[in-house]
């Protein structure tokens, strides 16, 4: 068991006032001086909470426990408290475009320069949004079907936004997503989207060779998909005989994950029917740019993948 902070006991005495401060401002709308000075009171308050490291279990815990009408303004309100100490300049995240004096240390295992103190962006997603906005289509305008899975909090309220109705967000387990949806056996006609986007889902998925091919069939013959996936060995390893969730932790670093992906894991979506194109941060970005948007090896490589045309040979290359 990991350790725990003395505020993950107290949670309920810290959100509490948060939450009487919240409600004053959304449903009284507080002149600009006391709202202020309630902030700062929710801060000197929280603040020991919010800098112990505990946070996102006192979030988890005492969120599940509040009313849904409570959540989206206590969401609003720990964003902002937290991303006080990184304001600043030398920092910028491509998907929100906020500036800031650092990245948040993130993970399990830490890592610097991780995660976006306003959106909570991490490096993958700053490149997947840099990748998108400057190699693709998506953002051109016209209609497309999108289909996003297992959706990121920081990129699915963006992509809403700019793409509205189109935009289909689908998981498994999580009840806020528009569709439950099983992707080795997606309940979709052939040739549905115009662009899928999975990221970081495979590595869970027992049968990913099937839903690598059922994103195949349900993607358009001019359509394209980004499936992404965490490369932590030099060729997969995967040992369907490993269950328990400690030796699934040890075997594959994660309690959850059911393999290890190498570099060979494009030849799995070139088995699957696509051409894969594979870009990295260099690909994207001059070197200012990287250290200014925190792209690091943690960001991974983008595996950009359209349906193979008949007759074309099969092939990786850089986009």
């Amino acid at each position: 068991m990991g350790h725990q902070s003395p505020y993950e006991y107290s949670a309920p005495l810290v959100y509490i006032p948060l939450s009487i401060v919240v409600l004053w401002k959304w449903t009284l709308r507080l002149p600009p001086p006391l709202f202020a000075g309630s902030i700062t009171f929710g801060v000197l308050l929280y603040g020991p909470a919010l800098f112990y490291g505990s946070l996102s279990n006192v979030m988890k815990t005492t969120l599940a426990k509040l009313p849904e009408w409570m959540k989206a303004p206590l969401r609003w309100l720990v964003t902002h408290v937290r991303a006080i100490p990184y304001y600043g300049t030398g920092r910028v995240c491509p998907v929100c475009t906020k500036s800031s004096r650092r990245f948040r240390t993130y993970g399990a295992v830490a890592r610097k320069e991780a995660e976006c103190a306003h959106c909570s962006a991490l490096e993958r997603h700053r490149l997947l949004w840099l990748f998108v906005s400057r190699r693709t289509d998506l953002f051109d305008g016209k209609s497309k079907q999108v289909l996003h899975v297992a959706p990121e909090p920081c990129l699915a309220t963006r992509l809403q936004e700019k793409l509205g109705d189109d935009y289909i967000t689908a998981d498994l387990y999580r009840p806020t997503a528009r569709v439950r949806m099983d992707i080795t056996n997606i309940d979709y006609p052939d040739e549905s989207f115009d662009v899928i986007y999975c990221s970081h889902v495979l590595e869970h998925v027992l049968d990913d060779r099937k839903a690598m091919r059922e994103f195949h069939r349900t993607l358009k013959s001019d359509g394209w998909a980004i499936l992404l996936v965490p490369i932590s060995a030099d060729v997969t390893y995967e040992d369907a005989s490993i269950v328990e969730p400690q030796d699934r932790l040890k075997a594959f670093g994660q309690e959850d994950h059911v393999r290890r992906y190498g570099p060979d894991y494009a030849d799995r979506l070139r088995e699957a029917g696509f051409d894969v194109a594979i870009t990295g941060i260099h690909d994207l970005a001059d070197d200012d740019e990287i250290l200014r948007m925190g792209l690091r090896h943690a960001s991974g490589d983008i595996f950009y993948c359209t349906k193979r045309r008949t007759g074309a040979g099969a092939g990786s290359k850089q986009l």
